[in-house]
């Protein structure tokens, strides 16, 4: 039994660190692994108070990050149009949300923002009031969150900061 005790112990030690280690550098969303860090862009959550961010996919490319709970912070993209999908939570809800950004420019940063979802209308076209659904869509999903982005511009490198205050904040830079 404390064999089986320090083996446990051992494998949590383990994923620790290997979670530690996740996200030191953007996730790339594109195939051409050695296309020049100069022709490329970054999306990066933004640390919003009482929000969490992740992005989940890249076109259609998978970007979720399984050694931390889906939250891949950071992707490399190469320039042009793509689609990106976010998964979002203030503590009570989850979200899956998605955007179009149609003009990516490389050197560029993309910072997402996650917020609360503006409230639904209270009159439908034709002048009838809106059914209260709670503002859940009918499969029962609440959309209570909102994901914005920001072109920060050109950069010749980005510094990511995770954490919550200046004790246990990491700083991770890439460059351009």
């Amino acid at each position: 039994m404390h064999s089986l005790r320090n083996t446990a112990v051992l494998f949590c030690a383990l994923l620790v660190g290997c979670a530690s280690i996740v996200d030191r550098h953007p996730k790339i969303a594109y195939a051409d692994k050695q296309h020049p860090l100069s022709d490329t862009a970054i999306f990066a959550c933004a640390e919003v108070a009482g929000y969490t961010c992740g992005i989940t996919r890249i076109d259609d490319m998978d970007t979720w990050n399984y050694y931390n709970g889906g939250n891949t912070l950071w992707v490399r993209v190469l320039p042009g149009a793509h689609h990106v999908g976010v998964v979002a939570s203030n503590g009570r809800d989850i979200n899956w949300l998605s955007f179009d950004i149609k003009d990516v420019q490389p050197g560029h940063v993309y910072s997402l923002e996650i917020g609360a979802a503006p409230p639904p209308p209270a009159v439908v076209p034709g002048g009838k009031k809106a059914s209260s659904t709670g503002g859940k869509k009918p499969n029962g999903v609440t959309k209570s969150m909102s994901v914005s982005y920001k072109d920060l511009g050109k950069m010749d490198s980005y510094t990511l900061r995770v954490g919550q205050n200046s004790i246990h904040t990491t700083e991770l830079k890439a460059a351009f």
